[in-house]
């Protein structure tokens, strides 16, 4: 019932828990067993559906003349959409049918809106922040299973969850969480942390995205410290691709006067860093992440190292509007649009 009334909380904007518990007093009333079986099976039904869509619109754009770079994002988002079946197939114990249907229900929600991209002639350049949306999705349910807790890797992360919230719930409305868990006073930064961890949309938290949290920022008693000391450099340019990122750092070669980079999260391994670099005297580009020997290298630390080399943050700020962009709105964009949503700071 918990989990019922906190989902309840996130979708209708109500503050606390408590007033959910009024409007929901009488819950079972309106939402029977057998209703709720009824729901599960029509958001699973709904989802086979979506994948079907979606598969049939990606082999249609894979006869389109698109570059090869939209070719390869839409293999990806065929095989990712490949693991939906196996997935919803063999589902894993979740603590209770509430949080089954919520969390399918927000897996068939991205699988439409991923449809409706791309069936609006839409030309595969930023198809990859739906892959990703997709893949967490697809990860937020495999581990939301009666032991969900287990899938935050770092211990004092984990015990925090547990201490918070119990081991048996494996997603919080994003305002349960800020007041909980959040040591932000900064409002960009809270607007990045909101984006980041509600990501591809929804207005909650789950486990896994706490566990991305972790890996990428570190234990609870440094993790927003580091946060904000990345969100605070210019040049983070969040959830953009390789290609714009190397788009972006283009834009500004002939007006830099140091060789420089930009901070994205990695599409490809979501719990490290990319770093996006160019020589501003030989034009040459390349990407890194925050990993060394298979270690990953505290992402303040790894930054540290690129300027004793040499390289700058370049001076990019990000508009405030694309910090909340949900992955579906990200992907309308063109490279015209998600350009436009970077701008250079006067030095």
């Amino acid at each position: 019932m918990d989990t019922f009334l906190q989902y309840i909380s996130c979708i209708w904007k109500i503050d606390d828990i408590a007033n959910a518990r009024l409007v929901c007093k009488r819950w079972r009333e309106v939402i029977d067993c057998s209703g709720l079986f009824t729901s599960v099976q029509t958001a699973i039904g709904g989802t086979r559906e979506c994948v079907h869509g979606v598969k049939r619109l990606v082999r249609s754009l894979s006869n389109a003349h698109l570059d090869h770079r939209s070719m390869e994002n839409l293999r990806m988002l065929w095989e990712t959409a490949e693991d939906v079946k196996p997935t919803i197939d063999n589902l894993p114990r979740f603590s209770d049918d509430i949080t089954k249907l919520i969390m399918i229900n927000n897996l068939w929600i991205h699988l439409s809106e991923t449809e409706q991209v791309l069936s609006d002639n839409f030309d595969g350049s930023n198809i990859d922040i739906l892959e990703l949306g997709l893949r967490r999705r697809l990860q937020e349910i495999k581990t939301a299973s009666h032991t969900s807790v287990s899938c935050i890797k770092e211990t004092k992360s984990r015990d925090n969850w547990l201490r918070n919230f119990g081991e048996h719930t494996c997603f919080v409305s994003w305002d349960t969480f800020r007041k909980n868990m959040v040591d932000l006073n900064n409002e960009r930064c809270l607007k990045h942390a909101r984006a980041f961890l509600c990501f591809p949309g929804e207005d909650s938290v789950s486990c896994y995205a706490y566990n991305l949290l972790s890996c990428l920022y570190g234990s609870p008693r440094r993790v927003w410290n580091n946060f904000e000391g990345v969100m605070g450099n210019m040049g983070f340019v969040g959830m953009v691709n390789s290609v714009q990122a190397t788009n972006l750092l283009e834009d500004i070669k002939d007006i830099e006067s140091n060789n420089c980079f930009v901070i994205r999260y990695s599409r490809m391994y979501p719990e490290v860093f990319a770093i996006t670099c160019i020589n501003i005297i030989t034009g040459e580009n390349w990407h890194e992440r925050n990993v060394r020997n298979n270690k990953v290298i505290p992402i303040l630390n790894f930054i540290a190292e690129k300027k004793r080399k040499g390289y700058e943050v370049a001076n990019f700020f990000l508009d405030e509007n694309a910090v909340t962009s949900s992955a579906y709105s990200w992907a309308q964009r063109n490279d015209y649009g998600v350009r436009n949503a970077y701008r250079i700071r006067d030095k």
